[in-house]
């Protein structure tokens, strides 16, 4: 029988253990026994059993009884199962689930904020620094596991002007690799804006004396542009900027709907379709980078 849950090395845990049953007609309520600590007995993720640690039962109602448990016997996590023997009574058998602090914590305690009426666990219960890089499993994030709100957070993120400048500074950072390691380009010093380097980059003349063409020049920005797996596998630098340019600045319709588009800049085509609930959660979304 299946008791419920303990919490992790903490006293003063009360819980109702029974009912306990007559061992002669096998029916009566037995409402007047006396259950010392030695008669209940403990076996931690089915280990040896032991006598739980102090204190013994009080009857509460219809032959059933209250067991506290302190921080010796919920020291260990995973299941505890328990026996009663007490002379008169039938034997009464159960198991306890004893969790980790915080995870018991965000289920029962007072004001619990760790999963939302969904299910689902909330921002705020991760703590600051949890989510790191070395954290992350290896393909743990992948087209089936992004959340279906994920481009609006996206969207979100990418409107702040900090992130506005990381992306910048990464972007920055990559022009100037491509310029260390290619013979034709300017030594025009540090990058002052990807506009101006991108014209100085295609407006160069090669070491030869012979200036590119402009089928040339627009061959290589094509080539950087549709270079597979730039930034992800199996997306181009274009296709993610076709994507990113939607969700920034794209116009949205039927937010207040079951599916949400967001149009292009251009306001040409749909680049992204999502499936939304009542409460704006998303249960499926669509990408055209095309």
């Amino acid at each position: 029988m299946f008791n419920g849950f303990l919490r992790q090395s903490t006293a003063s845990q009360s819980r109702l253990v029974g009912p306990f049953i007559d061992d002669t007609d096998f029916k009566a309520l037995e409402t007047g026994l006396t259950i010392a600590n030695t008669d209940v007995k403990l076996s931690k993720n089915g280990a040896a059993s032991v006598n739980k640690n102090s204190g013994g039962g009080t009857h509460r109602v219809n032959g059933k009884y209250s067991l506290t448990f302190d921080a010796t016997d919920t020291n260990t996590v995973g299941e505890l199962d328990y026996s009663i023997a007490v002379t008169g009574a039938l034997v009464v058998t159960g198991k306890f689930m004893v969790l980790e602090e915080p995870i018991y914590d965000a289920l029962f305690a007072a004001s619990a904020g760790g999963f939302n009426a969904s299910g689902q666990v909330t921002v705020g219960s991760i703590a600051a620094g949890a989510i790191t890089a070395a954290a992350i499993a290896s393909n743990a994030i992948d087209a089936d596991a992004i959340a279906a709100d994920a481009v609006s957070e996206i969207q979100f993120g990418l409107a702040t002007l900090a992130n506005q400048t990381t992306i910048a500074g990464y972007i920055d950072t990559e022009v100037a690799a491509i310029k260390a390691v290619t013979d034709n380009l300017p030594d025009g010093g540090a990058l002052t804006s990807l506009a101006a380097d991108v014209a100085a980059i295609l407006a160069d003349t090669g070491s030869d004396g012979v200036v590119l063409s402009a089928a040339t020049q627009q061959a290589i920005a094509d080539a950087l542009l549709d270079r597979a797996d730039a930034i992800e596998t199996g997306w181009t630098l274009r296709q993610v900027l076709r994507i990113l340019a939607a969700a920034i600045a794209g116009e949205i319709s039927g937010a207040d709907s079951t599916t949400m588009t967001i149009r292009d800049i251009a306001d040409s085509k749909t680049r992204i379709t999502a499936t939304v609930d009542s409460s704006g959660n998303r249960s499926a979304l669509t990408l055209d980078a095309s």
